[in-house]
């Protein structure tokens, strides 16, 4: 059951519904979740961060991009000695979870955080990362125990912002997944479009 009509703290967005994988029987079952945004001036949510890209060890590094640019806008702009990112450039940045927890959200808990996402709103939304917990992925070693988490993460931007187009520059080995959420290849090298405004974008694959 959906969390109505309950009073959080301003951080919490709207609940979201993912798959868990019942590894002992391979059967999926329906999983209520937590969509949240981050304060990157609020040093629990530091932590909590923090402590996610201390537990996750992700290959690609993306929680621990998330993680310096919530430190670099809670000091405006000073964390990064030779930051080129301006207190205006960071100002634009906002930052998302997806969580498993149902309350106390201005204390989150890093072992119950499976995405992270990072956007800069302009013109356009802008995505500039997304990590889902890694052991949401499949592999030889691993079966999955989670789906649609990083759905999830795009299903709350767009919801968030839904008159403004998403962009954003994937790694080869993701294009599907985007593919299958709505976007569009419209550059080579992985630039990626959705769509949600009704402009026509002129630029072509080529």
């Amino acid at each position: 059951m959906f969390l109505n009509n309950i009073s959080f703290t301003a951080n919490y967005i709207k609940p979201a519904i993912i798959q868990k994988i019942n590894t002992k029987n391979n059967k999926a079952e329906t999983l209520e979740v937590s969509c949240v945004e981050l304060n990157p001036k609020d040093n629990r949510d530091l932590k909590a961060v923090r402590e996610v890209v201390y537990d996750w060890e992700t290959t690609d590094g993306y929680d621990g991009a998330i993680l310096s640019y919530m430190r670099n806008y809670a000091s405006e702009g000073k964390y990064w000695e030779a930051s080129s990112c301006s207190k205006e450039y960071l100002d634009k940045m906002k930052f998302y979870a997806i969580t498993s927890q149902k309350e106390n959200f201005e204390n989150l808990d890093s072992d119950d955080i499976l995405a992270l996402g990072q956007i800069k709103v302009d013109d356009n939304i802008e995505l500039k990362y997304l990590q889902v917990k890694p052991e949401s992925f499949t592999s030889y070693l691993k079966k999955e125990k989670f789906k649609y988490i990083g759905t999830q993460m795009l299903k709350l931007i767009s919801s968030l912002f839904p008159n403004k187009d998403i962009t954003l520059c994937s790694s080869p080995y993701v294009y599907d997944f985007y593919l299958k959420n709505g976007f569009e290849m419209y550059k080579k090298g992985g630039h990626f479009i959705k769509r949600q405004s009704g402009v026509q974008n002129n630029e072509f694959l080529g």
